[in-house]
């Protein structure tokens, strides 16, 4: 080893073409190390199989070749691989893939088949063991608890698995069962994997629920294991206790019964009193509008009286009326805008009594520049186009009117006092 050690010093230290050569060498003996054994395998397996074809097929110059594996072939090798002309072929990914898909679905049916089996027979355990109950000395003894007696009968009455859902569910499995044989030749039906998922989540769910009333049962069974067995039946004593039940919940509907025929009357009376109450209330306010209709019927009857009284003064007095208020009816274009001026307002017709008023010949005071005033200055105003004779003196020029002044106004002021709304209502005046 030290010579060939010694050796290759020599070679890569003497030239450059030495050291590639060694280099190539060792380059050239890692990959065959690796490679070679593998190519070794291959091209003995294809010879060996080239030498089994041409052993077992007639010449090919007078049988065509056969893409069909041999019985050996099927033996040694998985169905879905072929030989065309002695060189095997793998199958697809696909393929692959879908065979791998079939596999686990088939356990998936095969699984959820052995749930539904196990939920079948616990479920026949569960009713056989209600139906035991009912007489045998595990349900005497949960009938000496009536504290529990009434969860005991709640879970014997119970459905953990309906039964018209457990017909559906079985029928479901049949379903899944017989379209196993479409899966194992890699063909999976539409809907089938969504139906097993659904049917699974039954099962569970069933599974779930009989398991929950089982333990339920098994912990008032526990409970009462150190008690004797009663006399009467679990099932005796649940139909004396629902007896029980019966009456007490009668005899509180009557009860109540009672007691609401008690409110209602109560309330009747307090409604009868509040209907007295009403009434009276009604009549007193019926008593004070029957009062008011009178007192507005004696007050309408009144006025009426007033104003025929009214009438027939003013139809007395009408000649001094026209004597000392005519010159005011007479239609004109002017009204009185202040107690001595009139002007033109865009209307004709008499003085309106609205102006008279304002104008001061209506105010309570009469002397001095009162009413008296007023009145001469409007009668005697030459702004006013109603140039009519009036019983006035035409030379009054304003001031506090003398005596004799005073006397040939007041007339015309009382007039106006007593008969202005009627002078309006009959058209004589303005309003």
């Amino acid at each position: 080893m030290p010579r060939v050690t010694q050796v290759i010093d020599f070679i890569i230290n003497s030239h450059p073409i030495g050291r590639k050569a060694v280099f190539g060498m060792l380059i050239a003996f890692v990959v065959w190390w690796i490679y070679g054994r593998q190519l070794d395998t291959v091209v003995s397996s294809t010879n060996s199989d080239v030498a089994v074809a041409q052993a077992t097929q007639p010449s090919s110059e007078s049988v065509p070749h056969s893409k069909t594996p041999m019985p050996s072939e099927s033996i040694n090798q998985p169905t879905h691989y072929e030989v065309v002309n002695g060189e095997p072929i793998t199958p697809s990914i696909d393929e692959r893939m879908r065979a791998i898909e079939s596999e686990a679905l088939i356990e998936r049916i095969e699984k959820l088949v052995i749930n539904f089996s196990e939920l079948e027979k616990n479920l026949s355990t569960w009713n056989q063991r209600i139906s035991d109950l009912a007489s045998n000395d595990t349900g005497r003894r949960l009938a000496n608890h009536p504290t529990t007696l009434g969860l005991v009968e709640t879970l014997m009455l119970s459905e953990p698995v309906p039964a018209n859902q457990f017909m559906v569910l079985k029928k479901r499995i049949r379903i899944i069962e017989e379209e196993t044989a479409q899966v194992q030749t890699q063909r999976i039906p539409d809907g089938l994997e969504k139906m097993i998922a659904e049917t699974k989540s039954m099962v569970d769910r069933y599974t779930d629920s009989l398991a929950q009333v089982s333990l339920s049962m098994d912990t008032f069974e526990k409970q009462s294991l150190l008690e004797n067995p009663s006399s009467m039946t679990l099932a005796d004593a649940i139909i004396k206790r629902n007896a029980e039940l019966a009456i007490a919940h009668a005899k509180r509907l009557d009860d109540d019964k009672t007691q609401a025929d008690e409110k209602v009357a109560a309330m009747n009376r307090e409604a009868a009193a509040f209907e007295h109450q009403r009434k009276i209330q009604i009549a007193g306010e019926q008593i004070d509008l029957a009062k008011q209709r009178l007192v507005d019927e004696q007050e309408k009857l009144r006025l009426e009286a007033a104003k025929r009284k009214l009438e027939a003064e003013f139809q007395r007095d009408l000649p001094q009326i026209k004597h000392y208020l005519g010159k005011l009816f007479v239609d004109g274009h002017t009204q009185p805008v202040s107690s001595t001026t009139y002007a033109d307002v865009g209307t004709t017709g008499p003085v309106s009594l609205a102006r008279l008023v304002a104008a001061g010949a209506l105010k309570d005071k009469v002397e001095g520049d009162g009413a008296y005033s007023a009145i001469l200055h409007l009668m005697v105003s030459p702004t006013n186009d109603r140039k009519v004779a009036a019983p006035y003196p035409q030379n009054y020029i304003g001031g506090y009117p003398k005596p004799a002044e005073a006397a040939a106004a007041r007339p015309a002021y009382l007039l106006l006092k007593k008969y202005g709304q009627l002078l309006v209502e009959k058209g004589y005046l303005g309003k």
